[in-house]
């Protein structure tokens, strides 16, 4: 089972100098299990790159219908 671990300072929301966080890394690889388990620890779905990109809109992207219904 997959886990975040908050408790050791894992934070759903970090993100890279460009604004990708994880959610928007498992957009674009088809995670979608990873991506459910970052947005139930408070993973933000309306998080942008510099470029304006959201995770929903990798996920359209890479035409994965499953993730951008989730996200």
């Amino acid at each position: 089972a997959l886990k975040l671990d908050a408790g050791r300072g894992a934070d759903a929301n970090a993100s890279k100098n460009d604004g990708s966080t994880p959610l928007h890394l498992c957009a674009a690889r088809g995670l979608f299990a990873m991506a459910q388990l970052l947005l139930d620890q408070g993973a933000r779905r309306s998080s942008v790159t510099v470029s304006g990109s959201s995770p929903a809109d990798r996920a359209q992207l890479f035409r994965d219908e499953r993730l951008v219904q989730l996200l």
